[in-house]
Parts: C-alpha cells; sequence; structure tokens
C-alpha cells in the first residue's frame, strides 16, 4: 500500500475552502517548541494540518518503505484516535497532512498527538506498537483545543430550547398564514 500523494493541498478541488493550519515536527531525538495550532472545540468544518517533518532539525524526507503513517490522538477520558493521514506532499515527500474530525475536537484544553511512520502491517491495524512494523514516531505535535463558549450540553439546554421551539412554531404559523392568504 502507498501513501496518498497530494500535490498542492491549498489548490486541490477536493480539499477546497477547507482551513489549513501549518505546525512542524521531529522525528529524531530533537524536540523543538513549537507554538501549538489552536483549533475550536466541535469544530465541524474539518481543518487540516499540515506537519512539515524534520529530523534533528533538518528537513526529512519520509522513505519509501514507509506505507502509510497513522495518527495518534490521546482524549482526556482515555479514548483516543488513531487513524491513517490524509496524505503527504507530492515530490517532497516531507509534509503530512492530517484531516482534523470532530471527535479530536471533543475535549478543549491542550493535546499532543504524534505521527507514527510504519512499514508493514495494514493501514487498519490497531493502535498496539507491537502489531506490525513501526519506521519512526515524531515528536509530540502541540495543540491547543479552545473551548467553545457554547458546549452540547448547553445546546441541549431547557432555558434555550423552549425558545427554539417557539421560533419554530412561529415560523411554520406564518407559513401557514401565508398559504391560506395566497388562495
Amino acid at each position: 500500500m502507498a501513501l496518498t500523494e497530494i500535490e498542492n493541498i491549498e489548490t486541490n478541488p477536493t480539499y477546497a475552502g477547507r482551513i489549513i493550519h501549518e505546525t512542524k515536527a521531529d522525528v529524531g531525538g530533537q524536540r523543538s517548541v513549537v507554538r501549538p495550532v489552536h483549533l475550536v472545540q466541535y469544530d465541524n468544518t474539518m481543518p487540516i494540518l499540515a506537519i512539515s517533518l524534520y529530523k534533528n532539525g533538518m528537513s526529512y524526507t519520509i522513505p519509501s518503505a514507509v506505507t502509510f503513517i497513522k495518527v495518534r490522538w490521546g482524549k482526556k477520558d482515555h479514548t483516543f484516535v488513531y487513524k491513517n493521514v490524509l496524505g503527504i506532499k507530492a515530490g517532497t515527500r516531507n509534509v503530512v497532512y492530517i484531516e482534523i474530525d470532530r471527535q479530536m475536537l471533543v475535549y478543549y484544553g491542550p493535546h499532543n498527538p504524534i505521527l507514527e511512520l510504519r512499514t508493514s502491517g495494514s493501514a487498519d491495524d490497531n493502535p498496539d506498537p507491537g502489531s506490525g512494523s513501526v519506521y519512526a514516531g515524531t515528536s509530540p505535535i502541540p495543540i491547543e483545543v479552545d473551548r467553545n463558549p457554547v458546549q452540547i450540553d448547553d445546546i441541549q439546554s431547557q432555558t434555550i430550547f423552549p425558545d427554539l421551539e417557539e421560533a419554530v412554531a412561529e415560523a411554520q404559523q406564518a407559513a401557514s398564514d401565508a398559504a391560506a392568504s395566497a388562495e
């Protein structure tokens, strides 16, 4: 299985209109200080992380032996996201693209996912490092998920919901009245 190579994610029509956040990670022993990427809790626009890879401070080209890359994203409730990346930058093979989904943004606060470069196994392997061959892991990628001011529980709150029901009822009545006067 080969990694998906993406020519130019910024102009690729498949990802048109998506917000792309750039950051970097190291596959060597060096753990450089990287400003965190800020995302918003519950964001369902599926932003993309473009992660430039380095090894000990030098640009790193993903070897052809690496057949797939997974992201490991731990969450506060001890669940996790373990999934394949979108792909890598064509030609240079030094940027990895990750699609951020809602499950990654359930909890606000700091997150430090890593990328796992693998040379064998299958793309649906479990996250046990003993299954398949792990070629390399990256330094943590600092992500700060900003708290959404409207929490999921707030959306279902009884103090807000009746107002919405009333607005829907008024709109339905107005539509009914308009249809009746048109006859």
